[in-house]
């Protein structure tokens, strides 16, 4: 993989901080960053673009949704904001099932 596509991957798995999770602006300028690298690995290197979306756990009948000629969003756009919606709900996932660290525990003793 090039450094280009290490830096895509590394912004699939950035948390996205739960300050922005409401955010529409910060959403839209994450996807807009990411369509630009999907554009030229659906171009030059598809099977590595889907094996990251395979990895990030995307749902398939949403990443073919995406791809579909028939619709009329970007498909390089689509699968960004598939791939944001999957980060936020990993996090909310993450979140829900947090454990406490154990410096939160009582001190029975």
């Amino acid at each position: 993989m090039s450094t280009v596509d290490d830096e895509l991957f590394e912004l699939m798995e950035t948390r996205i901080e739960p300050s922005q999770t409401d955010d529409d602006l910060a959403d839209e300028t994450l996807v807009e960053y990411m369509t630009g690298r999907i554009e030229e690995l659906m171009a030059t290197q598809f099977e590595s673009l889907m094996s990251m979306m395979y990895r990030l756990d995307v749902d398939e009948g949403k990443i073919r949704r995406a791809l579909n000629p028939t619709n009329p969003e970007n498909p390089a756009k689509g699968l960004a904001r598939l791939i944001v919606l999957r980060q936020k709900q990993r996090m909310a996932t993450r979140e829900k099932y947090k454990q406490n660290s154990p410096d939160d525990w009582i001190d029975i003793e």
